[in-house]
């Protein structure tokens, strides 16, 4: 379904408490070198909304800390979520000066002495492909290759790896965006989502309004979890709206799209002045969405989608 724009600027401008994760990839689509200035727009736009009392706005990506504080690291209300989500700083928190937050704690890497040979191997005999080794996350990338022969050995890593990892469930092998990623299995942006969320209602603050953005592989997690919280509870939209959105009409677990060159001026109307017409109602049932978000400790997606 196609976003509705007047909807959607009017929900989010009579809500209370609005929450976002915005995937910094999607949004670095339509940074462009040849055009500085419409980049200089969009990072202004974020910046005011995360200036905003009442917005709590995260840019969210599968890359390495350095690569977003490069971007991101002096807008101090902007919080920043790296290689998934295991990496975080909060909105208010962002400045160079400050570590990154550790979503939980993971101190066993072992499985990646295993793991790296094998992407050697492939690497060497795939021309074109590469290896990135981020602190929680191995990657054998083959963008660059031929695209029918770097699939095929792709799918033959696969094989290899979920074999020498049979007996390990607690790491995950997935195909995203011309890449073989390998992590641990609660190392994805969904369950970074569902963990500030309940951080957020653990300290008594109740989003109203919940924007996801994004339109990698990886983007797909964050729109499972909503989902499953829509799906699974019983949530009116006067009282929480989820607005989960991709770029282009396609198969998505996204419920909505937009097309590309329609990012900017979304971002731009929620800026925009707004005067409410009278009909918003405050959120009247914190307590019930509360207890929604704490039961979602049962979240069986992650485990059930590899079997």
């Amino acid at each position: 379904i196609h976003l509705n724009k007047k909807e959607f600027i009017k929900n989010y401008h009579e809500s209370y408490k609005n929450l976002m994760f915005l995937d910094y990839e999607t949004i670095a689509q339509i940074f462009t070198k040849e055009n500085k200035e419409q980049k200089e727009n969009v990072l202004s736009q974020l910046k005011l909304l995360s200036s905003q009392e009442k917005n709590k706005l995260y840019i969210i990506s599968g890359c390495k800390k350095k690569q977003l504080d490069e971007v991101f690291g002096g807008f101090t209300n902007i919080g920043l979520a790296s290689e998934y989500g295991f990496f975080y700083k909060k909105p208010g928190e962002n400045n160079l000066q400050n570590e990154y937050n550790q979503l939980f704690n993971m101190n066993d890497w072992s499985w990646k002495k295993g793991i790296l040979p094998i992407l050697k191997s492939f690497t060497e005999r795939t021309e074109g492909s590469y290896i990135i080794e981020k602190e929680s996350i191995l990657s054998w990338v083959y963008k660059k290759c031929d695209s029918e022969f770097g699939l095929i050995q792709a799918n033959e890593m696969i094989t290899h790896i979920k074999g020498l990892l049979f007996q390990n469930d607690s790491i995950i092998v997935t195909l995203e965006n011309d890449a073989v990623n390998i992590r641990p299995k609660n190392i994805n942006k969904g369950y970074f989502i569902s963990e500030i969320l309940k951080q957020e209602y653990r300290n008594e603050i109740f989003p109203e309004f919940i924007f996801v953005l994004g339109d990698q592989d990886g983007d797909e997690e964050m729109f499972k979890y909503l989902n499953y919280l829509r799906n699974n509870f019983e949530i009116k939209s006067k009282i929480f709206s989820i607005y989960t959105v991709t770029i282009g009409r396609k198969v998505s677990n996204a419920k909505y799209y937009l097309n590309e060159t329609e990012i900017l001026e979304y971002l731009e109307n929620l800026n925009k002045e707004y005067k409410n017409d009278g009909s918003s109602s405050k959120f009247s049932q914190s307590q019930d969405i509360y207890n929604m978000v704490e039961q979602s400790d049962e979240y069986e997606i992650y485990s059930k989608r590899d079997q």
